[in-house]
């Protein structure tokens, strides 16, 4: 919590410029981040421009990401999803844990 959003956009923005030239993407020099944040838990969130731009930040993630510390990451969305009138027991996850959950 030492830098501001707008420091931490200015830093994140810098560190893409200099990944994107070391490994010579054009997408990734072509992105820019528009907003930073820092979570309460300590984790930065970025926003980029569109979600096309989020996109290609996703895709070269690898080549960014590790420029903001050794344990830095990209967290990649995930949607839960609810399937109905579909026997659990069809889909073979009845797993071990799955009969504790039950119980409980």
């Amino acid at each position: 919590r030492r830098e501001t959003p707008v420091e931490m956009t200015a830093k994140a923005n810098r560190l893409r410029e200099r990944a994107a030239k070391a490994i010579g993407s054009a997408p990734l020099a072509s992105v820019r981040f528009l907003a930073a944040r820092q979570l309460r838990s300590g984790d930065l969130r970025f926003t980029a421009r569109t979600a096309k731009e989020a996109e290609i930040l996703r895709v070269h993630r690898e080549g960014w990401v590790h420029s903001l510390g050794r344990k830095a990451e990209v967290l990649l969305p995930t949607w839960g999803i609810v399937i109905h009138d579909i026997n659990v027991r069809s889909l073979g996850v009845n797993t071990p844990r799955m009969e504790e959950l039950r119980g409980v």
